[in-house]
């Protein structure tokens, strides 16, 4: 009998059965790699925003403010991390008074449109009303987020 080198079937097998184990640990793992970036992009803006506001405030003396005042409890269902210590009034932000700052998040100034970022008048804490999930929970606020 001839000694043929070769693969055997089984050898296949396996060497695909371990690549799949394998892309699927990757996939799953940049499925949290993702929602760590959103995160990430969260702080970011809420940090751009805070400057900017900041910066307005010492300017007009005054939040960039849309629209009327918003009631803690008209949006206590939809932010699930709310302060308790942030007053019981909050506005929706007007980007177009801070001149449009590059944000990852948040385009919107109605309150129905949940891509809006909202200013507690008191704390001036700063609120998605979207939320970024990472690991199955929705973050609104980036203080708020201890795990990263």
């Amino acid at each position: 009998m001839k000694n043929e080198k070769g693969i055997t079937l089984i050898i296949l097998v396996l060497t695909i059965l371990l690549l799949i184990i394998v892309t699927a640990l990757l996939a799953s793992h940049s499925n949290y790699s993702l929602e760590a970036l959103d995160i990430t992009k969260l702080i970011s803006d809420v940090e751009s925003l805070n400057n900017k506001i900041e910066t307005y405030y010492l300017k007009y003396d005054k939040l960039p403010t849309y629209g009327e005042a918003i009631p803690k409890e008209d949006i206590s269902e939809a932010i699930t991390d709310l302060n308790t210590d942030d007053g019981t009034v909050y506005y929706a932000i007007d980007l177009q008074k801070l001149d449009n700052p590059t944000l990852y998040f948040g385009n919107g100034y109605d309150v129905p449109n949940e891509d809006t970022y909202l200013i507690n008048e008191e704390t001036h804490t700063i609120y998605y009303l979207k939320g970024v999930t990472y690991q199955e929970k929705v973050y609104h606020n980036a203080d708020k987020f201890t795990e990263f």
